[in-house]
């Protein structure tokens, strides 16, 4: 809920239609004929159109009513007698009783000729016996039946839909009452009344803007709050609220527009100024801006720290008066100053007025938050250098470490481009720029391998492949026995999906260590040992267990993820990798028994679900198997991939409908397995899948009485197969209910 300065409760206005009670047209007896065929097991004859019906006495909605309940005590599953019983009698709560009796009667025997106009009387009924709420959850659950059918008798008036959205209203139920609200405006743009359908929703519109805005939709609350304005341009409330959801939506120059509407009386009670000088701040008018920020200081203790931060910001960068702000900020308490970040900003105000020793003091305290803040680097190092208590070589000496971090103090220079390069590469993603800051390192140091690695990724991330190979080439060909090279090259085949040429390299890294620790005859050569410690990590393990796996060797690429798990035996990427090979070779138990730890740590871990879920399918323990499909489905990661997701999808749906007996789940998975076929398509090329998942979304269709679509997907799967015995049964079933 946004957050706003007053209690919204007290602005809520009550948009109140008035109840529009039409007399009621009652039912043509029904008995004329009893006394004469009283003992006759005749159906009486069927009543007359409504335009032949008169109204009946008081005498004779009697005698009808005693008449139904005489035959109701003889069958009582008559819905027609419960109708007519409730349309003649005036106790509601009986009224309720058989209207809702007749709705199930004809619902059990024929959900198609449920009698409509029940409904709506029914529901009439429970409002005028304050059941709202137990109204509002039956027209939920019946919603289409009030909103699609065409008979006047058989829907809610506007007047009704307004009630009930105002009942729930009144009792904070924002989200229904509007849902209420909603239907009251389409049910009143339905009666086609242009020139009335405005002056009608202007009632309602503020409720319906305050529900959005509780619901944290400021978007269509705005719109709302503006269309009730229209009609009531002066509503305080109505401005007030604009003006609060326009300011934290961040729209200043629309909020400053509403607020000026409002008095100076009611900006000082709901204590505003801030929010307006905040609004011309951002407008850019500074003196107006202060001129508030200095009203909110002498009315209230309201956000007294953020007005005096946006002073002193206003004296310092707009005014060039460092003192002026400075004198701000001595207000502030020292946590506020470091809560809010603030160091800098007093520091840049110290070094403006030649005070370098508080300058350092703040910049340093700064920099113990913020280690790599170009700009407080950049300053500090200034600073070093004009100092001039020093000598040269003692300023360039406190001002070489930051100057190897600050690319524009020397542009030649190797580490500062070196390292501003990595930080655009891989922070910034500012691929051109961080290209020209390593090729001038490369230029500077042109045999250091590590920069020509780096370069090689800039051109990688930027999807530019053929230059990306060019670099790791040149890389390997400096020194081909380079491990880093050839392991960076590996990594880089892999992701070109050229597996085995990444595999080559993978051997080719590994061969190398090998003859290396032989070399040596288990001696400790430093820098061996820390080539070794450099290649030696968990990720090139994985990744050459993934090419391996590409490749259809899976017992290798076990072997090599099980030196990964050797390292850290709770990596969830280990664990999860593993519990797949093993599944790859119908290893289950070993496959489990990884899965299961890798979901003991991350349950939300990506592809693990699947897995475990595929297995448990697999050994036919569907039960266990659900669970974790209903958590793969709502994981991104598995449901979009696109060999996991469709297998993940039929097996699911498989489960769904031959054991679990849940067809519409297994509809829903089914129809975005195939709406996705594209996406997929490695999938449906695959065997026979194709014809599989139609044949089971026709069964799954017959189920749930689709007929015509099952009847599509059967001769969807026959065309791909004559021969599939599941789709010719499902084929004879259909004739069989038809004949």
């Amino acid at each position: 809920m946004l957050a706003v300065h007053q209690n919204h409760k007290n602005l809520k206005h009550k948009a109140r239609a008035q109840q529009a009670h039409q007399p009621a047209v009652a039912a043509v007896a029904l008995f004329e004929h009893e006394s004469t065929t009283k003992d006759a097991k005749q159906p009486p004859p069927p009543p007359p159109q409504p335009q032949q019906q008169r109204p009946l006495t008081m005498a004779q909605r009697q005698q009808i009513a005693q008449q139904c309940l005489h035959r109701l005590q003889q069958n009582d599953s008559d819905a027609t007698l419960h109708i007519l019983y409730a349309d003649n009698i005036d106790n509601m709560e009986l009224k309720c009783e058989h209207y809702l009796k007749a709705i199930h009667l004809r619902i059990r025997s024929s959900p198609q000729c449920a009698p409509h106009e029940c409904y709506a009387k029914y529901v009439q009924c429970l409002m005028c016996t304050s059941q709202h709420d137990t109204a509002y959850e039956f027209i939920v659950s019946h919603l289409s039946v009030f909103t699609t059918t065409h008979s006047a008798l058989a829907r809610l008036s506007y007047a009704q839909w307004v009630e009930l959205a105002h009942y729930k209203f009144e009792n904070d139920e924002y989200e229904e009452a509007l849902k209420m609200y909603v239907e009251a405006m389409r049910d009143r743009d339905d009666e086609n009344d242009s020139d009335n359908n405005n002056h009608h929703h202007h009632d309602i519109y503020i409720n319906v803007a305050y529900c959005y805005q509780q619901l944290n939709e400021p978007k269509h609350a705005l719109s709302f709050y503006y269309k009730y304005l229209q009609s009531h341009p002066h509503d305080v409330y109505c401005i007030n609220n604009i003006a609060i959801l326009e300011y934290y939506s961040k729209h200043y120059f629309a909020a400053l527009q509403m607020y000026l509407k409002l008095d100076a009386q009611h900006i000082s009670d709901k204590e505003l100024f801030f929010n307006i000088g905040v609004c011309y701040n951002q407008q850019k008018e500074f003196e107006t801006a202060l001129r508030y920020f200095y009203k909110n200081l002498e009315s209230t203790a309201k956000n007294r720290d953020n007005c005096l931060i946006s002073i002193a910001w206003i004296y310092c960068k707009q005014f060039s008066k460092y003192r002026d702000a400075l004198t701000i900020y001595s207000k502030l308490s020292s946590a506020v100053v470091t809560h809010k970040d603030l160091e800098f900003d007093i520091a840049w105000c110290y070094q403006q007025i030649g005070d370098y020793h508080k300058a350092l003091k703040f910049y340093r305290a700064y920099l113990q938050k913020h280690e790599n803040n170009v700009n407080a680097l950049h300053n500090v190092a200034w600073i070093y250098i004009n100092n001039d208590n020093d000598d040269d070589n003692q300023r360039y000496a406190r001002a070489t470490p930051l100057l190897l971090k600050i690319l524009y103090i020397d542009k030649q220079h190797f580490y500062a481009n070196y390292t501003y390069g990595i930080y655009l590469r891989d922070i910034e993603r500012k691929f051109e720029l961080a290209l020209q800051c390593l090729l001038i390192a490369h230029r500077v140091q042109p045999s250091n391998i590590q920069v020509l690695v780096d370069i090689a990724k800039v051109h990688q991330f930027a999807a530019q492949m053929d230059k990306a190979k060019s670099f790791y080439l040149k890389a390997i060909k400096l020194n081909d026995q380079d491990c880093y090279a050839n392991i960076e090259y590996a990594h880089f085949c892999a992701l070109i999906e050229n597996y085995k040429l990444s595999d080559f390299y993978y051997r080719k890294v590994l061969n190398i260590l090998q003859r290396r620790k032989h070399n040596n005859n288990g001696g400790n050569d430093a820098a061996d040992d820390e080539i070794v410690n450099n290649i030696n990590f968990i990720e090139n393990y994985t990744n050459y267990a993934h090419v391996l796996h590409k490749l259809g060797k899976h017992r290798e690429a076990i072997a090599v993820a099980n030196r990964a798990y050797a390292l850290d035996p709770n990596d969830c990427n280990t664990l999860n990798n593993l519990g797949f090979y093993h599944f790859c070779v119908g290893e289950y138990v070993e496959s489990e028994q990884f899965l299961r730890l890798c979901l003991q740590i991350d349950a939300n871990h990506e592809f693990t679900n699947s897995t475990y879920a595929n297995l448990l399918f697999h050994t036919k323990r569907f039960e266990q198997a659900c669970s974790y499909y209903e958590r793969a489905v709502q994981l991104r990661s598995d449901i979009e991939h696109p060999t996991i997701a469709p297998q993940m999808l039929y097996n699911y749906s498989f489960v769904l409908c031959t054991h679990k007996k849940e067809s519409q789940t297994a509809f829903t998975h089914m129809q975005h397995l195939l709406d996705h076929k594209t996406n997929f398509a490695t999938f449906f090329q695959h065997n026979d899948n194709e014809e599989r998942a139609y044949s089971l979304m026709a069964d799954i269709c017959l189920q749930l009485n689709k007929v015509a679509m099952a009847q599509q997907y059967i001769e969807h799967t026959l065309a791909l197969n004559a021969n599939n015995e599941q789709c010719q049964r499902l084929r004879r079933r259909i004739s069989e209910c038809q004949s």
